[in-house]
C-alpha cells in the first residue's frame, strides 16, 4: 500500500472552503465541503475550538462572513481574547466579516434558573 496519496484534483478546490490548516486541507481534498454541517469531536484540552475558529477565520479572510457562537462555559470577549495569540486572527475583520455572539443573551432566565440538559429517566 502506498503512502504517496495525490494531491486532490483542482475542481475539489471549487466545492470545498479551505480550513486554514495546509495538512488538514490536504487530507480533505482541499478543505471541507461547502455547506456541510461539521460536527469536531474530543475530549477538552483537544483543539476543536481552536480548529474552529481557524476555519471562520479563513474564511473571513477570504472576503465570505462567518459568525462564532460561544457557549453558556465561555463568553465572546474571552474567547476574542484567547483566539489574539494566534496568527491566523485578523481582530480587523471583527464585526463585518467575522462575528462573536454569546448564546447566554438569549436565555429568557437568568442560567441559575436555566433547566439543567441532563435526561430524566
Amino acid at each position: 500500500m502506498s503512502t504517496n496519496i495525490p494531491p486532490p484534483a483542482e475542481a475539489s478546490h471549487r466545492r470545498t472552503l479551505p480550513t486554514g490548516v495546509p495538512n488538514l486541507d490536504w487530507l480533505l481534498g482541499g478543505g471541507v465541503p461547502r455547506g456541510a454541517l461539521l460536527l469536531v469531536v474530543g475530549p477538552p484540552g483537544s483543539g476543536k475550538t481552536t480548529l474552529a475558529n481557524q476555519i471562520v477565520c479563513t474564511a473571513a479572510q477570504a472576503g465570505q462572513r462567518a459568525i462564532v457562537f460561544t457557549a453558556l462555559s465561555e463568553p465572546s470577549s474571552k474567547l476574542v481574547e484567547h483566539l489574539a495569540s494566534f496568527a491566523f486572527f485578523a481582530p480587523e475583520l471583527v464585526g463585518e466579516r467575522l462575528q462573536f455572539l454569546s448564546l447566554e443573551q438569549f436565555l429568557s432566565e437568568s442560567l441559575d434558573r436555566t433547566p439543567s440538559a441532563s435526561p430524566a429517566f
